[in-house]
């Protein structure tokens, strides 16, 4: 019987995957991309001063309660980053909202001043690297608190290309990197 060239490549691809499957399984680094996605996976991020700040990436990350998220979406929690010598302990993950994204927006600015937050909402609009390229348009909730309590909560509300999609950081205390931003008000 006449093999063709697809039945070299299958046979190739059957060899390939009986050789790579158990040292897959035997990498550290497959449990850690697993761990990754499922649980969370400690990493040290080396700085300039020689420290090492430790993180946890992953869904069962660390997330503080104090940190108020909009009624009626989802969080994918994304990451934990201990306190560092100079950073604060921060982390973030995935918001996707039901409905209508400027009605979360609102329902969400009016829980955290309800709980006390000092808030300022400013939009950010920006063209997305693509050909071709797509305006993208974002409502950027910034939560403050004034005095000894310095907790920061950013929170982003996409309104175009794909409304509905968002993230959420926050962060012990105010980090230079989050100035807000002086678009027009949302």
């Amino acid at each position: 019987m006449q093999r063709g060239p697809w039945g070299f490549a299958v046979r190739g691809l059957l060899i390939f995957i009986a050789i790579a499957f158990p040292i897959a399984l035997a990498s550290p680094t497959f449990w850690w991309l697993v761990q990754s996605e499922f649980s969370a996976a400690p990493v040290g991020y080396g700085r300039q001063d020689g420290s090492v700040q430790q993180a946890l990436l992953g869904p069962k990350a660390p997330w503080p309660d104090w940190v108020a998220t909009p009624d009626d979406a989802k969080l994918h929690v994304r990451a934990w980053f201990g306190p560092g010598t100079t950073e604060p302990e921060t982390g973030y993950g995935d918001l996707s909202v039901k409905g209508e994204p400027r009605k979360a927006m609102a329902a969400y600015r009016s829980k955290l001043e309800a709980e006390g937050w000092k808030v300022e909402a400013n939009m950010m609009r920006a063209a997305l690297p693509e050909i071709p390229p797509r305006q993208l348009e974002s409502c950027i909730i910034r939560a403050r608190r004034d005095g000894a309590d310095q907790r920061v909560i950013q929170a982003s509300f996409e309104l175009a290309p794909s409304p509905g999609n968002g993230s959420i950081h926050w962060a012990a205390w105010p980090m230079p990197t989050w100035a807000m931003q002086l678009g027009e008000p949302c």
